[in-house]
């Protein structure tokens, strides 16, 4: 089965074309779970293509992380007839530590990024511009310097935080895959981490640490968490053995 049907038979029908058709497909990536649980439990610097990606999710409901989750919105658009450029960001703990994609209407271009649970198209403002936007129970605003735009949070009136600085060039297939594999020596090897909605709530895990919006945190064992993420739809299973290779890798 094509890709493009699979992802259909699961989240679709999709219509439409240019903007329209890719915010409705991005609109469903908020069904993929970002986690790196499949990441900590395949082989050393294996890459999850769409194939892996779709059949995982169907079986443990799995997703991916930032680099998975981008490279099957990508492919996902090119069997749906459009494309979209890789880009690479700059994060506080490391360049190119974060992918997203940018789709081009016209004059203006679009951030797509389901890896930073981001569901829907966001206008890159102009140089020197900035733009503010909500999602979720988020507040962001973006800010552009020349070939660069940088993401902020805005967590109160007065302090924001910084998210990563995105470079607005497209890098090559090759380039993007040697981030990719880079990633595996990240720290976030070393722990479980889950961000889902649910009923409209982030959920946000961090081994056995649950964030449930932003106003409510549980600590649980283990096994109370692997009874959970069943619960969220997520296999408890593949969690506690990525729990266990996380604190291995430690």
């Amino acid at each position: 089965m094509s890709l493009k049907n699979a992802f259909s038979g699961l989240f679709g029908p999709f219509s439409g074309k240019g903007l329209a058709l890719v915010s409705s497909i991005l609109d469903v990536f908020r069904n993929i779970p970002y986690e790196n649980i499949s990441k900590i439990n395949s082989e050393p610097c294996s890459l999850r293509m769409p194939d892996v990606i779709m059949r995982e999710y169907e079986k443990y409901g799995l997703g991916g992380t930032c680099f998975s989750i981008t490279w099957l919105l990508r492919e996902v658009l090119r069997e749906f007839g459009t494309d979209a450029d890789i880009c690479m960001a700059d994060r506080t703990y490391a360049e190119d530590a974060h992918c997203a994609l940018v789709f081009n209407d016209g004059n203006s271009k679009y951030l797509l990024d389901p890896g930073y649970l981001i569901f829907r198209p966001i206008l890159i403002p102009e140089d020197g511009n900035r733009i503010d936007f909500t999602f979720g129970d988020g507040r962001f605003y973006m800010e552009r310097d020349g070939s660069c735009a940088s993401l902020y949070s805005s967590v109160s009136a007065d302090f924001s935080k910084f998210r990563y600085r995105l470079k607005l060039r497209a890098v090559s297939v090759s380039e993007f895959f040697g981030f990719w594999q880079r990633s595996f020596s990240f720290a976030m090897m070393n722990y479980v981490i889950v961000n889902k909605y649910i009923d409209g709530k982030l959920f946000y895990l961090k081994n056995t640490c649950l964030h449930e919006g932003r106003d409510r945190v549980v600590h649980m064992t283990p096994e109370e968490t692997s009874l959970w993420l069943d619960s969220a739809g997520i296999s408890g299973r593949e969690f506690l053995k990525a729990f266990e290779k996380g604190k291995k890798n430690a």
